[in-house]
């Protein structure tokens, strides 16, 4: 496992927005557009766990949008699951502008249009985000059950948003232990707690079991120790 580390005070300043974009457009096609760019902080750290990619990031106001061109000319087939930190943040995607608050949790998909933009792009108020691009064919889930949950605003804290966002969390702090070699485990578990978990929150149970979060499960991955970040200068 290799992970990269991405801090704006170890670049020049004229340099850091180049930097940060170059690293994320890794992982994604799309512009980034920031009226802060000339004087850009933010940090990122990427970990690439096999076909997938783990990623947390803070940012002055950027824009991240991806066209019907950019789809068509190309597409990893990924869905993005985020926890946002922070709020500021709107999405358009799948028919929908989605406003999201401080552990908010939404889906994308890659195969669509996404338009992500901060509400005032002139505020200079940095936002943090978490998150996990995975492949679809690592998560089997019925296209028209995906289509109703992409760009839904949900609750982290509670139901199926906490479990979601313990979920990251963990993984995120188990980033030195992981190996390539975990990515199918925990994709697996990733799912069946995706589908059930949407499943409960469709119908509204109060009493459903996914509300009660073990919140040391994360970390009982039985994962091996991992190799040290790399750190770009």
């Amino acid at each position: 496992m290799i992970g990269t580390v991405f801090r704006s005070e170890d670049v020049p300043a004229a340099d850091r927005f180049d930097h940060w974009r170059e690293l994320i457009g890794k992982t994604r096609a799309n512009d980034f557009i920031s009226s802060h760019s000339a004087n850009f902080r933010g940090e990122l750290t990427l970990l690439q766990l096999g076909p997938a990619t783990v990623m947390q990031t803070s940012f002055l106001p950027t824009r991240f949008l991806r066209s019907p061109r950019m789809v068509h000319s190309g597409d990893r087939e990924l869905y993005h699951l985020t926890l946002m930190r922070d709020a500021g943040m709107v999405l358009d995607h799948a028919g929908r502008s989605t406003a999201f608050g401080p552990l908010d949790l939404h889906l994308a998909d890659s195969s669509r249009p996404y338009d992500f933009r901060p509400l005032d792009d002139r505020e200079r108020r940095v936002v943090r985000g978490l998150g996990v691009d995975i492949p679809k064919a690592m998560l089997p889930l019925p296209p028209q059950r995906v289509g109703e949950l992409l760009n839904r605003r949900m609750p982290g804290h509670e139901g199926v948003g906490a479990l979601l966002t313990d979920f990251l969390v963990g993984l995120n702090r188990q980033t030195e232990n992981l190996q390539p070699s975990d990515a199918p485990g925990w994709a697996g578990l990733w799912s069946t707690w995706w589908q059930r978990g949407s499943a409960s929150s469709s119908t509204r149970r109060p009493s459903s079991p996914l509300k009660r979060v073990d919140r040391r499960s994360p970390s009982k991955s039985g994962c091996s120790s991992g190799r040290t970040f790399t750190t770009l200068n």
